[in-house]
């Protein structure tokens, strides 16, 4: 499973490079919904790894993508005020939190369910909204 998981960050991160500059963006497309269920999918897959090697890029892709989700759909009164948001901004700050205030360790069994579970949540609720 690390190996595989570790395939599919190194394959993000290289279509991350070939991104074509028009948009800040390397894979967030402007629409609420599949963009949320997007990086929620994306994130419960970085909470799980525990390999001590892969921790700092993953945790690094992670802030990169969270503060890109945030500033985009914050500020939009039409997203900003939806639960599937509230629950998102939950699970993303709780989890920048954690990487921004630790040195590249896993996080716990506790908060790994906590997060996981607002994101699931927020997927659903996204569904649900559109």
């Amino acid at each position: 499973m690390g190996a595989t998981l570790a395939a599919c960050l190194g394959l993000s991160l290289m279509l991350t490079a070939c991104d074509n500059g028009s948009r800040q963006s390397s894979f967030l497309k402007g629409d609420y919904v599949s963009d949320t269920v997007l990086v929620a999918e994306r994130l419960k897959k970085t909470i799980e790894i525990t390999d001590k090697d892969l921790l700092a890029s993953s945790q690094n892709e992670a802030i990169a993508i969270i503060t890109e989700y945030i500033s985009i759909y914050r500020n939009r009164p039409k997203t900003a005020g939806l639960d599937s948001f509230t629950r998102m901004q939950t699970a993303l700050n709780s989890l920048a939190g954690f990487y921004q205030t630790t040195n590249n360790r896993p996080l716990s069994d506790a908060l790994r369910e906590r997060i996981s579970s607002e994101l699931t949540k927020a997927e659903d609720s996204a569904a649900k909204d559109s």
